[in-house]
């Protein structure tokens, strides 16, 4: 690249200021480099037209910087033709960008001057020597990314925790449990594992009026919720890029027992989508083709007759030719499961406590040994005949455990009618508990072709699992 030296007096400078972190958030530094910049300047006679700040930006990362384009996209219009700056390195560590400044600088005739040091872009000396202390302040931000990794990996592995906000169930010094925050996630648990949604925790925090950790103006939202939910930490374990690495140094809020039954009931019920309003939807099933019925907003809605229909459409493997009226038939299966509840034997097994073995943590484990599996396979680590030798057994072995593991929580599904009146138990239960009960005491609900214009309860067979 040939240089193009400058000639005539610089008109309108620009001063470029930056730091990378600024934790307090104060801008101090960059105001000590504009002091000195305007320094320089009034030394050289170039009038400052702008002053150009990126502050708590790094210049090794990702991250926009955006006074920086905006100080680039000047220089290419003209409107500003010299450039001043504590060090090279306030400008850019990588060298690619360098690159690009210094022929944008070529191109337009651009004056560079830094406190530290000139260095002459229009000469292939300065240019080499921009290029050397770019590289020089390439090696140093990467070797303190690989310092500061290092010390995050041994923080982690020696449980301590990490992070500038404080997490929900912790105090400040992310150690002491807050005992009422606490109680919310234990009760939130409690409510997931028995058959609750995210969504539904969301609106019952919300409704109560608890803060959210940033205090958002609008209350929790589901993922929010999920990520307390999902986060380790709240079984008191550490983690370091998805791997729980060491138990942490704080009091767990949850066992870990526990925690890993939230994560398999969480992998589990995990959908796209809105949770179902209706108690049949998804349960009930078309007695011709076998497929779910899904709560339909055809033109009966406008009466209020919603419809349980199988959908035909692309995508969909329904016959299309079932549909059933909401109402009546969610009394029916209400009526038929409080009476169910109701029996000798129902109320013996609620009131006997189970005997059954947790197999949640082996649950979990299984489905992280077939995902393990699965990798290996994808970077080339086993061959597919290995991948599918070692498959089949894992299949069998988490089939057995997820059959117990739906039979275990559907006693915690049931566990809300122990010594209850059980008529206004369900009454005060919402959609998604009353839907958690279905499925613990149903194994599924077949409509028949109508016969009838009206409701016919003959139409409906119910196949129990209780």
């Amino acid at each position: 690249m040939a240089g193009k030296a400058r000639t005539k007096a610089v008109e309108a400078a620009a001063i470029y200021c930056r730091i990378s972190f600024d934790k307090a958030g104060e801008g101090l530094g960059v105001d000590r480099q504009e002091t000195l910049c305007r320094k320089l300047a009034a030394e050289r006679a170039w009038p400052v037209a702008e002053v150009y700040v990126d502050n708590d930006r790094s210049a090794y990362g990702k991250r926009p910087r955006p006074s920086y384009q905006r100080m680039l996209a000047d220089l290419e219009a003209g409107l500003r033709d010299a450039v001043i700056c504590v060090d090279l390195d306030r400008l850019t560590r990588r060298p690619v960008e360098l690159e690009a400044f210094m022929d944008l600088a070529d191109r337009h005739g651009v004056a560079l001057a830094n406190v530290s040091g000139d260095t002459d872009l229009s000469t292939s000396d300065g240019r080499f020597k921009a290029r050397i202390m770019g590289a020089v302040a390439r090696q140093e931000s990467e070797k303190k990314a690989e310092r500061v990794a290092r010390e995050h990996e041994q923080s982690a592995r020696r449980g301590v925790p990490r992070g500038s906000r404080r997490s929900f169930g912790y105090e400040d010094d992310r150690i002491t449990v807050r005992e009422d925050e606490a109680e919310l996630i234990r009760d939130a648990v409690q409510r997931i594992l028995a058959g609750e949604t995210m969504p539904s925790i969301a609106r019952l925090w919300t409704d109560k009026g608890i803060p959210t950790p940033q205090h958002a103006p609008n209350g929790w939202g589901a993922s929010t919720v999920a990520s307390i939910l999902r986060n380790p930490r709240i079984a008191g374990l550490r983690a370091y890029k998805g791997e729980i690495v060491a138990e942490g140094i704080w009091e767990p809020i949850i066992d870990r027992g526990t925690f890993e039954a939230l994560q398999a009931r969480i992998k589990r019920v995990a959908r796209v989508g809105r949770p179902a309003t209706r108690l049949l939807t998804g349960i009930a099933r078309c007695g011709r083709c076998g497929r779910p019925l899904w709560s339909s907003t055809g033109s009966d809605s406008r009466h209020g007759n919603m419809r349980y229909a199988c959908i035909k459409r692309p995508g969909t493997a329904g016959c299309g030719s079932t549909t059933v009226v909401c109402t009546p038939l969610d009394e029916l299966i209400t009526g038929a499961v409080l009476h169910r509840l109701n029996s000798k034997q129902m109320m013996r097994a609620l009131t006997t406590k189970s005997k059954r073995k947790r197999v949640d943590v082996d649950l979990a484990q299984l489905e992280r040994d077939l995902d393990d599996l699965a990798a290996d396979h994808g970077q080339g680590r086993i061959s597919r005949r290995e991948w599918l030798a070692a498959r089949t057994p894992l299949e069998d072995r988490l089939a057995r455990a997820r059959r117990a593991h739906d039979a275990e929580h559907g006693t915690a599904a049931l566990a809300p009618f122990r010594g209850t009146d059980i008529a206004a138990t369900w009454e005060q239960l919402p959609v998604e508990r009353r839907r958690a009960v279905l499925n613990a005491l149903i194994d599924r609900v077949i409509i028949k072709p109508a016969t009838k214009h009206n409701f016919d309860p003959n139409r409906v067979d119910v196949v129990w699992r209780v």
